[in-house]
């Protein structure tokens, strides 16, 4: 096997538990108002759904925990060894709410058991989500990392098709009835079904070459205390992020929920515009990451967000304006292409600012924060401003001021305003640690970030290189040999 098809191989083992990630969310995202009523009973509809959608969002709490517990265990232990280990706690938690009866089984200890499978796989996905980030973007081949990145949007994407597409086929063959006692529980049996597949694939995982070659492994303390003095970018990876996990679950886990109980569209109808929408993203996300490479991440990430914006109260009212399945569709199709753009140049480029070693923490506490605060309350926001507004478009201003503080976040990173500092002291000598890696693709406005590295102390004002923002950005491997670090950055 080559070098190219050994990475690529490695790519798609690393981003399968990404797969049972958005399964599982997605599959308890369709079912949140049967698992409201089955879980937490309420004379009132309305309150039982919101308390459902509020387990939901916990996980994302507990992400937080997650990132700063498991990030440093995997950025100090490896990446095969962390995404070991937080697949084994989401199959946990999984098989908890896959297996606890109902309130009228066993009472209040209902409620508390699901709570705590949610809370699990929150805990586990906060570790998952920086250590698949890191893996790959360490084993992308050169001006490919937009590209390898969009392997875990497209795991999303196929878990969606698959969670969504059993969803639908339990509501044509299953009666409401039996839908709400049992039928609910059979996509989380399944879930539990692949992990032994998933966990396979991940102990074959060949660990990445620039983790090994590391020389100097921080403990969670160094790890830690570096994030929270850079706590300026982290914040503002936070607010980069946000847009485009809010668009995700609002189409994905908001949208068919919405469909069906506000718009009184049949429940096969708002499950089938999903799985078009799925499909859909499946294509358009490698094109984007495709273009992200070639042009930069900078105007893709720009004119994303002010579509959203500007598009996103217009087309959400033209859709409840005259309710139908054609214009559910055409909507989601829109949101869906904001989504696939701005998606694949946010993420990958929150995990090239950060250095290897911080990599796997850095990148989960940014993302969990961001699914912790915005991403995953997403629904809960959508339904509460529906309800005390009665205006079924008003969940999109939420979107469009997300939209407009991404826009400040890529700006303040790009430009280099906000850029990590990897400087830690030994003794009384301040030492530059971390190697940076630079933002691939072909604009110019990418290598703004350069001047974030001269404030880190990572490059001498005095590089011409680095100074004359048309030429082209420093590869790893020069920017390594101007600082002196032993590590080694091999790529093809």
């Amino acid at each position: 096997m080559s070098m190219r098809s050994q990475r690529i191989s490695s790519a798609v083992q690393a981003s399968t538990g990404t797969f049972f990630e958005a399964y599982d969310l997605i599959v308890f995202g369709s079912f949140a108002g049967i698992i409201g009523e089955n879980f937490f009973p309420s004379a009132n509809k309305y309150t039982s759904v919101m308390f459902g959608f509020m387990t939901f969002a916990a996980a994302y709490v507990m992400r937080v925990a997650g990132a700063i517990i498991l990030g440093p265990y995997i950025d100090r232990a490896g990446r095969r060894k962390g995404l070991i280990l937080s697949l084994t706690l989401i199959a946990i938690g999984t098989g908890i709410i896959a297996s606890t009866p109902t309130y009228t089984s066993i009472g209040i200890f209902a409620p508390i058991l699901m709570i705590v499978g949610r809370l699990i796989q929150g805990f586990s996905i906060g570790g998952e989500t920086g250590g698949v980030a890191a893996y790959l973007v360490e084993v992308a081949t050169q001006g490919r990392r937009a590209l390898y990145m969009s392997w875990t949007t497209i795991c999303f994407q196929l878990a969606a098709v698959s969670a969504i597409g059993l969803a639908y086929f339990l509501n044509e063959t299953l009666s409401a009835r039996e839908l709400s006692e049992w039928g609910w529980r059979i996509p989380f049996i399944v879930g539990c079904g692949v992990v032994p597949i998933i966990f396979v694939m991940r102990k074959r995982l060949v660990e990445s070459d620039q983790f090994i070659a590391q020389t100097h492994r921080r403990g969670m303390k160094e790890i830690l205390s570096t994030l929270m003095s850079n706590w300026r970018f982290v914040l503002a990876g936070m607010f980069m992020v946000a847009l485009g996990s809010s668009l995700f679950y609002f189409l994905l886990t908001y949208m068919p929920i919405f469909a069906y109980r506000n718009l009184r569209l049949g429940s096969s109808d708002s499950s089938l515009s999903t799985i078009y929408v799925s499909l859909y993203c499946l294509v358009m996300t490698p094109l984007f990451a495709m273009l992200s490479d070639r042009f930069g991440r900078y105007p893709i990430l720009v004119a994303s967000a002010l579509l959203v914006v500007f598009t996103a109260y217009p087309s959400l009212q033209y859709l409840t304006a005259e309710p139908s399945f054609k214009r559910l569709v055409l909507v989601q199709l829109w949101y869906a292409s904001l989504y696939c753009a701005y998606s694949s140049s946010s993420f990958v480029s929150l995990s090239e600012w950060i250095p290897t070693e911080l990599r796997a923490t850095g990148y989960g506490l940014s993302t969990s924060l961001g699914l912790a605060v915005f991403g995953g309350f997403t629904p809960l926001v959508a339904a509460w401003l529906v309800h005390n507004t009665g205006n079924d478009a008003t969940p999109s201003v939420w979107l469009m001021a997300l939209a407009v503080c991404a826009l400040v976040a890529v700006w303040l990173l790009v430009r280099g305003k906000i850029a990590m500092s990897c400087s830690v002291s030994v003794g009384s000598v301040a030492e530059s640690r971390c190697p940076p890696v630079t933002p691939q693709g072909g604009n110019a406005e990418d290598s703004r970030h350069a001047s974030g590295l001269r404030r880190a102390g990572v490059v001498s004002m005095s590089d011409s290189r680095v100074s004359d923002a048309k030429s082209p950005l420093l590869s790893e491997d020069e920017l390594i040999r101007l600082v002196g670090h032993p590590d080694s950055t091999e790529e093809i």
